[in-house]
């Protein structure tokens, strides 16, 4: 099976194919998976909430900005977005020893971004493996909708 990267702040898609995103810490991995064309898309959310730049140079490192062209994509190559459904995984509090008040934690922010914006979306989120004080690698799967999170210390887990 043909194997993608997909770097921070960035997005690929595929049908049959491992989408792969190496390192998530605070930031949130969405995976649309279309459950009837076997095709998918695996966004690495930077950033919570939608670039309000007039020119934006990478608006895509935004959750809002970065569904909306995933969603684009896959919609483009023929998904109906009533086929879409999505799984999260991230959004740590990698430096626990920091200490800040909840409102400050950036991996709690980009969790609740992705929440409200497929919701928006009106795509259903099927799982999620998010929080926590671990990074994490995601490995997604286009044919069969399974998104696989390797952790250091606790080990692989499918959703």
């Amino acid at each position: 099976m043909n194997e993608i990267k997909v770097g921070i702040g960035n997005y690929q898609a595929g049908q049959r194919t491992l989408l792969i995103s190496y390192g998530l810490g605070s930031c949130v991995g969405i995976f649309l998976f279309d459950k009837v064309k076997h095709a998918g898309a695996l966004g690495h959310i930077l950033l919570p909430g939608r670039c309000e730049e007039v020119a934006p140079i990478r608006p895509e490192k935004y959750c809002y900005n970065i569904v909306e062209m995933m969603i684009a994509h896959l919609t483009g190559e023929g998904s109906l977005k009533k086929n879409l459904v999505g799984k999260i995984a991230g959004g740590a509090r990698m430096f626990h020893f920091i200490t800040a008040s909840e409102k400050h934690w950036i991996g709690d922010k980009n969790i609740e971004s992705a929440r409200i914006k497929l919701q928006k979306e009106g795509i259903p989120i099927k799982a999620e493996d998010v929080g926590g004080n671990y990074g994490r690698t995601l490995i997604a799967n286009t044919e069969t909708g399974i998104l696989r999170i390797k952790t250091v210390k606790h080990g692989i887990k499918e959703i």
